[in-house]
């Protein structure tokens, strides 16, 4: 039996439920070599920052500073969960169970792009995640692009579907996995599952 494992690339916020649920199923298959990039919820505060260096003319050291406050300092404030599968975050799964992960502020940013296109994926994997993903980045996955989105598409594309459904009074929402295309939520579907709303 061959012990090669298909490359996935996985996107998601760092404390998304939903994001979270999937990495953790994803995980407990033991079947990928998993690389992980996180969307975190500081992200608006690093790319303020960023945005200052830039406005200053200093581009790549705004750029940096984004990467490096989101991966060293932040990190370091968070609760520690001992157990992988009690984790509340993605970089708390990602050091329980030393997977590899990087900030993801700019995932169409060439820095991003150079990092994913060194890791070779076959898969790429999002949940959650709230950036488009161009067709230069979809590129770089042999097998393309699956989002996981939680609604029955082609019923509430794009963010927040979940308000949605209750706002609208819907008794019936549900899971959509499809490939990823120019579109938002726009791409083949490959499976989905209803959910009753209770």
């Amino acid at each position: 039996m061959s012990s090669f494992k298909p490359k996935l690339l996985f996107l998601g916020i760092d404390n998304s439920p939903i994001s979270l649920a999937c990495l953790k199923a994803i995980l407990a298959e033991d079947r990928y070599h998993v690389l992980i990039g996180v969307d975190g919820p500081d992200k608006s505060f690093t790319q303020r920052l960023g945005q200052a260096a830039i406005r200053y003319g200093w581009l790549r050291l705004g750029i940096r500073l984004s990467g490096m406050l989101y991966q060293k300092i932040k990190i370091k404030l968070r609760r520690k969960a001992t157990n992988w599968h009690d984790a509340s975050t993605l970089i708390e799964v990602a050091q329980l169970t030393q997977t590899e992960f990087f900030g993801c502020v700019r995932v169409n940013g060439g820095g991003v792009r150079k990092r994913v296109q060194s890791f070779e994926p076959d898969l790429i994997v999002m949940a959650s995640f709230p950036q488009i993903v161009r067709s230069r980045f979809r590129e770089l996955a042999k097998r393309g692009v699956l989002n996981f989105h939680p609604s029955l598409l082609p019923e509430y594309r794009g963010p927040t579907p979940t308000y949605w459904v209750l706002k609208n009074g819907e008794t019936v929402s549900g899971v959509t996995v499809h490939f990823v295309d120019d579109g938002i939520d726009t791409g083949d579907i490959v499976a989905q599952a209803e959910i009753p709303i209770l």
